[in-house]
């Protein structure tokens, strides 16, 4: 018997030509050096109850439901290139979960992947972090090898993306003294099944997008007191690299000014976005 351990595994993904199809011999791009990953089926089977009895007399099969949540710090390569291309799209992807050796050990693969929810956070104080990707991801079907053809695969990067390499701007403007920055989007999804239990489609619904940064209080905190208050349109831009994630319309939620006795003044602004531009 062959016990694995969760750091010898890696994390590809593909771009799907066709919708819930690996494309054959498919360069699979690494999503980051290390990257927590779970996935489940959840299928609900449907219990069948005994009559006079107290038990069940059977299971019937239910509808197939497979799942990945994913923790990971992307690189400045494929890894943000993932974040850019799938975080909000209707493009499918393909996921592989394999140790990449002589022969490979395939765990799994996921077809007709889509992106449900993604959050990402990075901070410089009170804490340096690189960026922390959290995402739960549909996909159609599990399948336990790594495509058709010969498909070939991407070794793991050597950069991630730090702090250092994200930047932010209120209103264009950039912010040089900025905390921490988090932010969440979620698209709402719809599973289509057909008359087996498979899924045969994920369509993408609206998407709702949240988030939260906090600054040094160099004022008394009046300007985003009265943002929260009049619900002023403030412009956000979250910049990974050259990638641009532009959040505007956005209307805070909490604007809060913390006085601690042992640290900075600080403010700190809960919002929900918009729009969203990414290029």
């Amino acid at each position: 018997m062959v016990f694995y351990a969760g750091y010898s595994s890696g994390v590809w993904y593909d771009g799907e030509t066709v919708e819930g199809t690996t494309d054959t011999n498919a360069p699979f791009l690494n999503l980051a050096q290390r990257a927590e990953v779970t996935y489940t089926d959840e299928p609900n089977p449907q219990a069948v109850t005994k009559s006079g009895s107290v038990d069940k007399t059977s299971f019937s099969k239910g509808v197939e439901n497979p799942r990945i949540n994913l923790t990971f710090t992307p690189s400045q390569g494929s890894g943000a290139a993932f974040i850019k291309n799938f975080i909000s799209s209707d493009t499918s992807f393909s996921l592989l979960v394999m140790i990449d050796d002589s022969p490979d050990v395939v765990f799994a693969r996921f077809t007709g992947c889509k992106v449900k929810r993604m959050t990402q956070s990075v901070s410089i104080y009170p804490d340096n972090t690189p960026l922390q990707v959290t995402c739960e991801i549909w996909a159609w079907t599990i399948a336990y090898t790594a495509s058709s053809g010969s498909p070939t695969f991407e070794s793991a990067p050597s950069t991630i993306v730090n702090y250092s390499d994200v930047t932010i701007k209120k209103t264009t403007t950039t912010i040089t003294k900025w905390w921490k920055f988090e932010w969440t989007l979620e698209n709402e999804q719809y599973r289509q099944p057909n008359n087996t239990g498979a899924t045969s489609g994920i369509v993408r619904g609206i998407r709702n997008i949240t988030g939260s940064w906090s600054i040094p209080a160099e004022d008394v905190g009046q300007t985003e007191l009265d943002e929260a208050k009049n619900a002023t349109a403030v412009r956000l831009q979250f910049l990974i690299v050259a990638d641009v994630y532009d959040l505007t319309g956005c209307a805070y939620t909490t604007a809060e000014i913390s006085h601690p006795l042992t640290d900075v003044v600080g403010k700190r602004m809960d919002f929900t976005a918009g729009q969203l531009t990414i290029t």
